[in-house]
């Protein structure tokens, strides 16, 4: 019996230090995977890092560039920029730009584009460019272009409009010319005079003034001759 009893204890023993043992080395595994979990947090975090500070200089880069036009060389095409005028940028002077412009903020002063614009903020000044989008815009004074002007719904022109071929979807205050068409639609509403060759006025449009069709210039010269 003292030796069954014996037994029994070293049965006990050898058990209890294989636990232990087992849990000495499950204690290991877990350290080791610890371990690894760390080291692919830590990759994680620096290349984040990384991304952070790649982005931070592609914007570094382009507002650099914004503004300017580069030329490669003399036999390449010439390489146009785009002038960025954001929401909250209010600026008090006039504006000069061989780029295109796309004004989103605030300006108190001429705009000259020698290229197109587009305008969605707030300007106080005459606007002189090649073509022009005016969408959910507020301009106080005459709009020139050589090409194409769009005056979009929910925009609100105090001045003169003058261009090629214009079309109106806002509010328009001043007298409107045109040397080839002007199309007026159905959520227009003008107070001014209108010229132009040809004059297409949606149902719905409002016009408070008087309409002249002239001759294109084209056959003006032809009757010149």
């Amino acid at each position: 019996m003292v030796e069954n009893f014996k037994q029994a204890l070293k049965e006990i023993f050898v058990l209890e230090k294989d636990s232990k043992s087992n849990s000495h080395n499950y204690s290991n595994k877990e350290k080791s995977k610890i371990t690894a979990i760390e080291k692919k947090d830590k990759e994680h975090k620096e290349n984040n890092e990384q991304k952070v500070q790649n982005n931070q200089q592609i914007k570094k880069n382009t507002v650099n560039q914004v503004g300017f036009t580069n030329k490669e060389d003399e036999n390449t095409k010439e390489t146009v920029q785009t002038t960025i005028i954001s929401k909250d940028t209010k600026i008090m002077g006039n504006i000069t730009t061989e780029s295109n412009l796309v004004l989103a903020g605030h300006v108190e002063g001429d705009i000259e584009c020698k290229k197109n614009i587009t305008v969605s903020g707030t300007v106080y000044g005459n606007i002189s460019c090649d073509s022009a989008e005016i969408e959910s815009a507020t301009i106080e004074g005459n709009i020139g272009v050589s090409k194409m002007l769009q005056i979009k719904t929910d925009s609100r022109i105090t001045g003169n409009l003058s261009g090629n071929d214009i079309e109106v979807s806002g509010y328009v205050k001043g007298d409107i010319s045109a040397a080839q068409s002007v199309k007026l639609n159905s959520n227009a509403f003008t107070i001014g005079d209108i010229s132009s060759a040809s004059i297409s006025i949606e149902l719905g449009a409002v016009v408070q003034g008087s309409i002249n069709i002239k001759r294109a210039e084209k056959d003006q010269a032809v009757a010149k001759a």
